[in-house]
């Protein structure tokens, strides 16, 4: 997988105007919203490229659930520091309104799965509803909510395990444990005393035995495992998913999987048959809308199908991968939007933007400021 500045293009959110006078009516009919950031301030477009809320905050995130956290007041003006300096935060609608009964906090956050992190000033973390109320503290991590349960860790007390979406303790496990999100049911975790990995199943008993160095969650039905140096794939039962295994790989996505041998890409289907054969590409994606990005050794980076077949020419400094038929193309430092079809439907003009998404969906957003 190749790392070039997947963090800046991705997930960078936007900001927005509280000003009646800086609404449009116009959208398109997909309502699709993207964040992008002109002069170190922050809007939405929709994807005829028209803004929707006029960029003039310093910091936002993304829409999830219908909402925005947005920061009112901010500076971005320290060299020292990236991203935003004090401000508060505010979550607003695509109205531009505030909503929550005014609700603000000092650190920013998101509403995935309708619930939301904030951090408190001694750095704890706290659970935030729909509501606008803090509904429960006093907790070191908290991860993202997947099935209504959130990995939680409340060192203070030495508790370890599962949150539900109102703080409730759900599922609570030995204090010995890195665990993370569920996916298909099953939660990945590492044994801090042996240093192996496996699943919990929603109960939290043991599905999967920490056998394994190091273990993915699973996806399209399979995860990825690590024993010693090499890479395999498992099903739900824990038994090897095809023989084959490779000095690396990604995740399922869409049918197929990334792998590497021998330094060269490839993508295999869910019975280990190698669909696209290995090139010798610097990094790929996975694939998203049936398109995966690539990387040729001279930097440009272009898309192919799931034959393997160039459909998109390396053209681009960057690219990441589609969502709802748009993808985050960079050239020469400045970032704008192409479709599936590789045509440039919106010029790459903005310094950070991040995906088209439908407002009302669950968006996770992984980068803070």
């Amino acid at each position: 997988m190749f790392k070039v500045r997947v963090v800046v293009l991705a997930l960078i959110v936007s900001l927005v105007s509280c000003k009646e006078e800086d609404k449009k009516t116009s959208k398109t009919s997909n309502n699709l919203l993207a964040m992008v950031q002109r002069d170190d301030q922050y809007g939405y477009i929709n994807t005829a490229g028209e803004f929707i809320i006029k960029p003039q905050y310093p910091l936002a995130r993304t829409f999830s659930n219908g909402l925005a956290c947005i920061n009112v007041g901010g500076s971005r003006n320290n060299p020292l520091v990236q991203g935003v300096v004090g401000g508060k935060y505010h979550f607003i609608n695509t109205e531009n309104e505030i909503q929550l009964n005014n609700f603000s906090s000092t650190s920013p956050t998101n509403f995935y799965n309708d619930v939301a992190f904030l951090t408190a000033n001694d750095g704890s973390k706290e659970l935030l509803n729909k509501k606008g109320e803090v509904i429960a503290t006093g907790f070191s991590v908290l991860g993202n909510c997947e099935d209504g349960l959130i990995p939680a860790v409340k060192e203070s007390e030495k508790k370890l395990g599962f949150i539900d979406t109102k703080g409730n303790w759900k599922i609570e496990l030995p204090y010995k444990y890195f665990i993370g999100p569920y996916s298909e049911g099953l939660s990945a975790f590492t044994d801090t005393d042996t240093k192996l990995s496996g699943f919990f199943d929603k109960s939290g008993a043991i599905a999967i035995a920490p056998t394994y160095t190091s273990v993915s969650n699973f996806k399209d039905g399979l995860a990825r495992v690590k024993t010693g140096t090499t890479y395999f794939f498992i099903a739900h039962d824990n038994k090897k998913a095809f023989e084959r295994s490779f000095e690396f790989a990604g995740d399922f996505n869409e049918g197929l999987c990334a792998v590497q041998q021998i330094g060269k890409w490839g993508f295999i289907n869910k019975k280990g048959e190698l669909i696209i054969d290995f090139t010798d590409y610097v990094g790929v994606r996975e694939f998203s809308n049936g398109l995966a990005a690539f990387k040729q050794k001279n930097g440009k980076v272009g898309y192919m199908d799931m034959t393997g077949k160039v459909i998109i020419e390396p053209l681009f400094d960057n690219g990441l991968n589609f969502k709802n038929g748009f993808a985050i193309n960079e050239q020469n430092g400045k970032m704008g939007f192409i479709n599936t079809t590789g045509k440039i439907v919106i010029e790459p003009k903005y310094t950070r933007v991040g995906d088209f998404v439908n407002p009302d969906d669950s968006n996770p957003v992984f980068k803070e400021n």
